[in-house]
């Protein structure tokens, strides 16, 4: 009897999840991703959509129930995170130094965060370019895939 209570909750709180909610935040990430593949991040295009996404997922913050709602929430939130790093750090690699930036202040926060190897030279803090750009994009990109996946009702 319990098992089948306990079914019924799942099921109500399952039919509840409003897709719909979450379609804005969707289409900017996707709009993001496409340009971020076919421009590398260097475009004014770049900044613009990662403004529209990042305020599309601040919209849905306090908007989202517990559960499943709150998990696809986190996911994009990260996906923001992740590819506003990519979009910042695609930025410093134009005037990086031998492959290298210097990191410092949410830089180094961030660096620190990710877990990017960092390489001490004289006072500076530097990471490899190519390091934080792959890290940065590959968390972002599967941060968005895990967000579709939820909403989609997929783990």
């Amino acid at each position: 009897m319990r098992l089948v209570a306990l079914f019924f909750a799942l099921a109500s709180a399952c039919a509840r999840f409003d897709k719909q909610k979450f379609e804005p935040v969707r289409r900017a990430g996707t709009a993001l991703q496409v340009e971020l593949a076919s421009s590398g991040g260097t475009t004014p295009q770049s900044t613009t959509l990662l403004r529209t996404f990042q305020t599309e997922v601040a919209m849905l913050d306090g908007r989202t129930a517990e559960g499943r709602e709150r998990d696809v929430l986190a996911a994009y939130q990260e996906a923001a995170d992740a590819l506003m790093l990519f979009v910042r750090f695609r930025a410093l690699d134009l005037e990086s130094v031998n492959g290298r930036i210097l990191v410092m202040g949410t830089n180094l926060d961030a660096a620190q965060r990710y877990k990017l190897s960092l390489i001490r030279i004289g006072d500076g803090e530097w990471v490899d370019a190519g390091d934080a750009l792959k890290t940065f994009h590959d968390r972002g990109t599967a941060a968005l895939a895990r967000a579709d996946r939820l909403v989609n009702g997929q783990n």
